[in-house]
């Protein structure tokens, strides 16, 4: 084989590729921008580019109406995608965020640190990611619960010849290395309609169910022409990848957005909304059989239609109806600052979860008072509200144990790669902060230390002497 020949076999290589790719260009851009998109109606077409869909479901399409009901128009697709938005560190309450222990679905600031303990704040979001991690490192924000018809989507997901090509040559736009539960299975699950309370109150399942909507609707309601209808609220929550195993949980609250839809009915005091725990099946989807594990009354699954129901806020801290505005679509913030039986229901990793399978998920529901009571509503008491989901977040305070991992071994170098406190007497050649209340010595990072090989002075006299106290750079 001569040097001729192999020059132009890669000629001819160069030149076949060239054209192949070229092809795949002009079939991408033609399927991209393509004759069928363009006859696709405005409202229905996606919202960006198909690269940026991290996942989509086929859902109902309920439409709730102002006056609790809701219609099932058939099946759509609800898809999450990453923006071009970049989230950067946000301030919380005059605390900055910690970027490091960023999540898709939590922040984290630092509230205080000592010697014996370093103490965050941090607000988990209430209806999945929030934020996207890609390669360049930088975090950039999800849009979820994007909507349209099942054709539509499936015309603009098409891969072409083109990009299938071009898939050979290129990378990803970027890799999923978020772990991501965007599709959480938070919303409500209702049962409706008879005219019989116990019927409604005390049934194993519910007849519509919806975990799609950003804006699910809750309460207990009367007419006197349909009868009785119930709606509760599941917030499974993934806390677990962020609070580390044997955390403790000092505080936490939950809020949201409520608006009324009607607010009609008698001050027997039973017209308020309370927070409980919940039993699920899955943290990704809800379904008609979970309406009996929304609350219980001794801490075990199906028990939501019993009474003494147990409460994650003190009595006290339930939202009366009357203090939700009646002013839809416009929300008002709500809270509920959890008792200390609700901050055992958040979990830290590796914790067990009363929803789902998998560890580390804090499973919260919010019922209404008549319904928590078994008590049923009268007069056509109309008790239901809209709860708003995105943008509000259930807040914790939580706090790690600072443990001796700075013994140095005698005579030896030892090098520290964190903040940490010694109980342990060292040499050091210049000036050293030193706590004379505990005895302990403060070192700070990237300091390689030698250990006394003799009895040395207390931190006392440490404090009063420069030269038998060292630190080697």
């Amino acid at each position: 084989m001569t040097f001729k020949f192999i020059i132009k076999a890669f000629i001819l290589f160069f030149i076949l590729i060239s054209v192949i790719i070229c092809f795949a260009i002009y079939d991408y851009s033609d399927n991209k921008l393509g004759k069928e998109v363009s006859l696709i109606a405005e409202e229905l077409k996606l919202e960006t580019d198909k690269e940026n869909i991290l996942e989509s479901r086929e859902v109902d399409w309920i439409v709730t109406k102002e006056d609790g009901t809701s219609e099932n128009k058939g099946k759509i697709i609800s898809y999450d995608y990453v923006t071009d938005e970049v989230v950067k560190a946000q301030e919380h309450k005059g605390m900055s965020e910690i970027m490091d222990k960023r999540k898709p679905n939590s922040q984290t600031y630092a509230l205080s640190q000592d010697k014996e303990k370093t103490t965050y704040v941090s607000k988990f979001s209430l209806d999945g990611d929030d934020f996207f991690k890609k390669a360049d490192n930088k975090w950039y924000k999800i849009k979820k619960k994007a909507t349209t018809t099942i054709e539509v989507f499936d015309e603009q997901m098409k891969v072409s010849l083109g990009e299938k090509i071009l898939n050979l040559f290129t990378r990803k736009a970027f890799a999923d290395t978020n772990n991501l539960k965007t599709g959480v299975g938070d919303g409500r699950v209702k049962k409706y309609w008879s005219t019989t309370w116990s019927t409604i109150h005390d049934a194993s399942a519910g007849n519509d169910t919806d975990y799609t909507t950003a804006e699910p609707v809750m309460g207990a309601q009367e007419f006197a022409s349909n009868g009785y209808w119930i709606s509760k609220i599941f917030l499974p929550i993934l806390t677990g990848n962020t609070i580390s195993a044997g955390a403790t949980v000092s505080s936490s609250t939950l809020y949201i957005a409520a608006v009324t839809g009607q607010n009609a009915h008698d001050a027997d005091g039973y017209n308020y909304y309370t927070l409980v725990d919940t039993y699920q099946a899955s943290t990704s989807v809800l379904v008609h059989a979970d309406y009996i594990d929304c609350g219980s009354d001794n801490g075990t699954a199906g028990r939501s239609a019993q009474t003494s129901i147990v409460e994650g806020i003190a009595t006290g801290d339930r939202i009366d109806s009357d203090d939700i505005p009646s002013t839809y679509p416009t929300y008002a913030t709500s809270s509920f600052p959890l008792n200390a039986t609700g901050l055992g229901w958040v979990k830290a990793s590796g914790d067990t979860s009363t929803c789902g399978t998998e560890s580390g998920w804090t499973c919260l529901g919010i019922r209404e008072g008549h319904d928590m009571t078994n008590n049923a509503p009268s007069n056509e008491e109309r008790l239901y509200i809209f709860v708003k989901l995105a943008s509000f977040y259930l807040e914790v305070v939580w706090s790690v144990t600072v443990s001796d991992t700075c013994t140095p071994v005698a005579g030896t170098e030892w090098w520290v790669e964190d903040e940490c406190y010694i109980d342990t007497d060292i040499y050091h050649n210049r000036p050293l902060s030193c706590s004379t209340t505990a005895g302990m010595v403060y070192i700070k990072p990237d300091v390689t230390v030698v250990v006394a090989s003799s009895a040395p002075l207390s931190c006392v006299q440490l404090l009063s002497s420069s030269s038998i106290f060292g630190v080697l750079k």
